[in-house]
């Protein structure tokens, strides 16, 4: 078909069929979709965007047209003729000849129903076209008996803030699809049926941070493979897996532009990527027009409600490290505080050394804040994790301060402070924070350092649920590229409730 043909391509307006595990999370957001005017679903190739769309197609009570965008269709006659295809399949005969906007809402308002949706696949091959445009006005143009659902890997040149503040938009990103650790134990299980060690589950949760496509590519390359050989592909699972970088050629790179492309090719050895860096690198110019938007550094906080049990997977792997007779899990002794202050912020020194912006504690400063922290600290809020007697990690559980100090308009003096540490003495606070967290460098990326985490974190909620109160927990800060700390979160079931940013100027 030459480039922005008129011609119909039958294939496009058929909605695809497809096989996949129902995930009653990601399907109940778009179940919402019919009390907004656009539903937009943004995520990177491979999150499942096609299939999420098709399966919520397939099974709608409405009467669905389908259409998925390519880039040779940048022309609006060329969308336009697609348009009309797709609503006549799904509505049944209504006036064609569609040659603008007007005459598209104008046939749609001629059919009777009451409600219908149009689905759009790909977007984004159509950015900062005709098409694009086009498509834009048929929104504001056509009855409000059509409902829009849109899945692009960007977020198309639509007005989106005027759709956003009217309420007539819903949103759902590449977080929302992304497969959490009980879902990728049930896609193996129940969709695969080739379930996986609890283990290997939390590692392969880890790797792939559960993208559906690299969820996909582990179960083709290790069907029928030996317990050894799954290990040794999960280990290579990532950028360094063939079936990884064809699948990030074939449908990342190569449809790309030729200078972004070359772009990265040639700054892939780089592991940081700066305007000023790069054009070092390149012995050029303008590398910061070609990566357009520098990305800030972020951090994250994640909520929790902790009276919820976390999910079965994660109690398998807690009961497991139960059993190791090399894995031990303390309090701290409050009555040896300074030494136990010592211990908790020597390991985060070694533990945060390779942090952004991370400054290590001196001697002084670690005394000093043991010092600090002691008036608040409860014994069984606190935890070390010891492997074969050696401390290894820990984390540190603070009641809620904030909560507790709520009525005292900031004033800890003369009689504020005497009310918080009265409150802290009855030992009931709804709310706990996670300030500082952490396992030694050497056993970063490590299956045993998970599961000392998800041990201590499932100990420190029964003691904060049974004999403090505590319904929420606050897990943070976290570094956005602290992946693996990330995937903890996730995998407890909890879910960013602030966002910080940080930023930074040469003095």
């Amino acid at each position: 078909m030459r480039e922005g043909s008129a011609t119909v391509v039958s294939a496009k307006v058929l909605i695809p069929q497809v096989n996949s595990l129902a995930r009653e999370r990601v399907d109940g957001l778009l179940d919402r979709i019919w009390q907004y005017r656009v539903g937009l679903v943004v995520a990177p190739a491979g999150s499942g965007k096609s299939t999420l769309l098709a399966g919520f197609s397939a099974t709608a009570n409405v009467p669905v047209a389908w259409y998925r965008a390519e880039s040779w269709d940048a022309k609006t006659v060329t969308l336009l003729n697609h348009l009309c295809s797709a609503f006549t399949a799904a509505l049944g005969p209504i006036p064609n000849g569609w040659d603008s906007v007007e005459t598209a809402a104008r046939a749609l308002e001629a059919w009777g129903g009451r409600r219908a949706l149009l689905v759009i696949d790909d977007l984004h091959t159509l950015e900062d076209t005709p098409a694009e445009l086009t498509l834009e006005r048929l929104i504001d143009y056509a009855p409000p008996s059509i409902t829009f659902l849109i899945g692009s890997r960007a977020l198309p040149g639509f007005n989106l803030s005027r759709l956003r503040v009217s309420g007539s938009l819903l949103e759902i990103g590449s977080e929302d699809l992304r497969f959490r650790s009980w879902e990728v134990e049930r896609l193996f299980r129940d969709f695969y049926r080739e379930p996986l060690p609890p283990e290997e589950l939390a590692e392969l949760a880890r790797r792939t941070e559960g993208w559906a496509a690299g969820l996909q590519l582990f179960h083709l390359a290790t069907t029928g493979k030996s317990a050894l050989e799954r290990r040794r592909i999960l280990t290579a699972l990532g950028t360094r897996s063939r079936l990884t970088r064809e699948y990030l050629t074939r449908n990342v790179l190569d449809q790309l532009p030729t200078d972004l492309r070359w772009f990265l090719v040639r700054t892939c050895v780089m592991t940081r990527l700066t305007g000023p860096l790069c054009d070092a690198f390149l012995e050029g110019s303008g590398s910061h027009l070609v990566l357009q938007e520098l990305e800030r550094r972020q951090i994250f906080t994640y909520a929790l409600d902790v009276r919820q049990d976390f999910p079965p997977l994660i109690q398998r792997i807690v009961a497991s490290g139960e059993r190791n007779p090399r894995i031990r899990i303390r309090n701290v002794n409050k009555k040896k505080f300074d030494e136990e202050a010592a211990l908790l912020l020597g390991i985060l020194n070694d533990a945060w050394s390779d942090n952004w912006g991370f400054i290590p504690l001196t001697p002084a400063e670690i005394a000093y804040a043991g010092k600090k922290l002691k008036p608040i600290v409860f014994e069984d809020l606190i935890r070390v994790a010891e492997y074969d007697g050696e401390p290894v990690a820990f984390m540190l559980t603070l009641p809620d301060l904030n909560i507790l100090t709520k009525d005292l308009n900031g004033k800890l003096f003369p009689t504020g402070f005497a009310k918080l540490l009265w409150r802290l003495h009855k030992a009931h606070f709804a709310g706990a924070r996670v300030p500082l967290m952490g396992v030694l460098k050497r056993l970063h990326g490590t299956r045993l350092a998970s599961q000392l985490a998800f041990m201590m974190i499932e100990y420190i909620r029964r003691a904060g649920v049974s004999k403090y109160g505590m319904e929420r927990g606050e897990i943070g800060w976290i570094l956005e590229d602290n992946q693996p700390m990330r995937s903890i979160a996730d995998a407890i079931d909890s879910y960013i409730n602030k966002v910080y940013r940080i930023y930074e100027k040469p003095l």
